[in-house]
């Protein structure tokens, strides 16, 4: 991931999470960041954690597929995003439902 974390001129930069500290956020001066729900080593939590401690103030947005209650997980990672928005994206979720 890091020979993908530049500045690319539209407003967005790719990192990972041991990427994401202080100055990474104070030079792409991110308004929003976006992460999938899960990824093996880590998820969205930490990802809020890590936020919350570098007193973020945008919105973290978390990408997955289908959920059994989408509501719930976004309510449960909303509640650790103190400070700052949290939106969940699922997609496909109309293909996941009766």
């Amino acid at each position: 991931m890091r020979a993908i974390q530049s500045d690319i001129g539209t407003g967005f930069t790719a990192g990972s999470l041991q990427d994401l500290d202080a100055e990474h956020l104070r030079r792409s001066r991110a308004e929003v960041v976006l992460a999938p729900l899960s990824l093996g080593t880590h998820d969205i939590l930490d990802i809020a954690e890590r936020l919350r401690g570098l007193k973020f103030r945008g919105e973290l947005k978390a990408v997955t597929g289908p959920l059994p209650d989408p509501e719930t997980v976004a309510s449960e990672v909303g509640a650790a995003c103190n400070g700052f928005r949290f939106e969940l994206i699922v997609l496909g979720e109309d293909d996941a439902r009766p």
